[in-house]
């Protein structure tokens, strides 16, 4: 209930599981379906190798954005290419190495003209910068980032984008029987 208090998203929707990889795995693997009737997906170049890893495993063609030289992604770039193929955007909020904020409003202003979802990786971001999830269809974020300690990461997964019996681990009803499995109680709880 508190993470979907604090982002104003359906509790019933989010997933724990074990670490930043496997929550951007889930998320990618959990949208399969549905960015499966689009040409490509949009994607910046400041991902996390999880969200890349995943696009290839399930097949999910993937175009880059380009961007300037502070790191910021390119916002004609991006209107360019919904022009030509709308398609699901996925941006990470905050880059994990280079610690610069993408400007999401900008983004979002962009997207929804097209009717276009964004997607978003707020490990960085996540309990230290204010994020507009109202903006955002999916995200991930973890608690070791904010000193939870390592184990529990978290999924937004939104049921309009899922498959009906979507399940990244089967074999047990945990998180909403999308991760099979006995979850890391206490890790969720420092959380």
């Amino acid at each position: 209930a508190y993470f979907g208090e604090i982002t104003n998203k359906d509790k019933n929707q989010f997933v724990f599981s074990s670490t930043g990889t496997e929550a951007n795995a889930l998320l990618i693997a959990g949208l399969t379906e549905y960015l499966e009737k689009f040409k490509r997906v949009i994607v910046s170049p400041f991902e996390h190798s999880s969200f890349y890893g995943s696009l290839d495993y399930y097949k999910i063609p993937f175009e880059l954005l380009r961007t300037d030289k502070s790191g910021l992604v390119d916002l004609n770039d991006l209107e360019t290419k919904m022009n030509e193929h709308p398609s699901p955007v996925f941006v990470i909020y905050a880059a994990n190495e280079t610690g610069v904020i993408q400007p999401m409003q900008e983004i979002f202003s962009i997207t929804s003209k097209f009717e276009m979802p964004i997607f978003s990786d707020l490990m960085q971001a996540f309990g230290k910068i204010e994020i507009d999830y109202s903006i955002l269809e999916g995200f991930t974020f973890s608690g070791h980032k904010i000193g939870a300690g390592m184990g529990a990461s978290l999924t937004y997964l939104p049921s309009k984008y899922l498959k009906k019996d979507f399940g990244i681990l089967k074999g047990g009803n945990q998180e909403n029987n999308h991760r099979a499995g006995t979850e890391n109680s206490p890790a969720i709880l420092a959380f």
